[in-house]
């Protein structure tokens, strides 16, 4: 009778000690996106602009040799991530440095065969004696990760460090890592070309309204076919007349994908906080938080936001303020198609307002939506 009686109390309390336990997660994960929130401010009040994702001349212009890609910049430094900017104001200033000392020597030794270069994608380089050493981009960066989910906290040893937040490039739009999305943040190398460092005046849609950056869950090691942290790879996604809904098809039963008819899994989702590239470290307002993602490759890509937290993400928008967005947020026209007009077979003007509803117009950095969070 005792034991039963236990049994029932343990049966009563267990589910309320996991809602506590999750509700500490949840706190810990959003103050994580608060500090890359006030670290985007300070980036900004040092250097007038925001950090770029994808050539940012914070690491490609510093290091560089002449003879190495026409002195434009060492090998890998053209897809560093806004994460990798971010360090000196996350109080990674040690590991800071070790990237810096190391893109030091490679630009000074005329590294063309990038052995001394950290690469995004890359383990392991060499130092100035020749050894083989473990990469900046190993490292784990505990502010980079959310508690909520196990398989970011686990990292074997042979992958590089991993990322739960995710930047907004593209806003509602999807296209190569290195073209100009509806999103914040923007290759440096686009920039410098077309109209210079992009910084907080150019989200005239208003910072309070205007998502910066979002959660996305670590793909399984392995064979991964998890709605929240896999993607779905399929050859259509690499054109701009796409829909939202043919990714949204692919959703299966029970949380998992459904490639029975076509597709295949990718499964490095958030695998590389240091690589600027779709599948790693961005995200799309297209498809609701927790709905499936698809690409090709690691270009086109619709990366959804995803957390193991109860119905939602958390946000942080550009003021710093940290928001939770449900997965039943409006999403608009899922048959709308996802490319700019200007070529044949594109959609619409890159300053047209968002099709997809309240959560694409909060990715839109000036489309004029008067929209934000209740």
């Amino acid at each position: 009778m005792v034991i039963a009686i236990i049994g029932v109390l343990i049966a009563l309390l267990l589910p309320a000690v996991q809602a506590a336990r999750e509700a500490a997660r949840r706190m810990q994960c959003t103050n994580h996106l608060k500090q890359i929130g006030i670290a985007i401010h300070n980036h900004h009040d040092v250097k007038d602009k925001l950090p770029a994702h994808g050539w940012p001349e914070d690491w490609t212009k510093p290091y560089s040799h002449p003879d190495v890609n026409n002195g434009e910049r060492m090998h890998g430094t053209d897809v560093f991530s806004v994460h990798c900017s971010l360090l000196t104001f996350l109080e990674q200033n040690s590991l800071h440095s070790e990237l810096t000392s190391a893109l030091s020597y490679a630009a000074s030794a005329a590294d063309d065969a990038g052995t001394y270069t950290p690469m995004p994608w890359g383990r392991t380089y060499h130092d100035s004696s020749d050894q083989e050493v473990i990469s900046p981009f190993a490292r784990v960066v505990t502010t980079f990760l959310c508690p909520s989910d196990d398989n970011a906290q686990t990292k074997p040893e042979s992958t590089l460090a991993r990322t739960n937040y995710i930047a907004n490039v593209f806003g509602d739009t999807h296209a190569p890592h290195d073209w100009e999305g509806r999103g914040v943040f923007i290759h440096d190398r686009l920039n410098r070309t077309i109209r210079g460092p992009r910084n907080f005046s150019a989200i005239t849609d208003g910072l309070s309204n205007t998502i910066f950056f979002s959660e996305g869950c670590v793909s399984v090691s392995g064979n991964d076919s998890r709605i929240r942290s896999a993607i779905v790879m399929d050859g259509t996604f690499n054109t701009d007349t796409v829909v939202p809904s043919d990714c949204s098809a692919y959703r299966g039963m029970n949380g998992i994908l459904d490639i029975s008819s076509s597709g295949s899994l990718w499964s490095n989702k958030g695998y590389r906080w240091a690589d600027s590239r779709h599948g790693y470290t961005t995200f799309n307002t297209i498809l609701a938080p927790n709905a499936p993602s698809c690409g090709d490759s690691e270009n086109f890509t619709i990366n959804t936001a995803s957390s193991y937290h109860t119905g939602g993400v958390n946000v942080c928008l550009g003021d710093g303020a940290v928001r939770f967005v449900s997965e039943t947020i409006d999403c608009g026209t899922q048959t709308s198609c996802l490319g700019p007009s200007g070529h044949t077979g594109y959609c619409r003007h890159l300053s047209d307002p968002s099709t997809f509803g309240v959560w694409g117009a909060l990715g839109t950095r000036n489309c004029t939506e008067a929209v934000s969070l209740p």
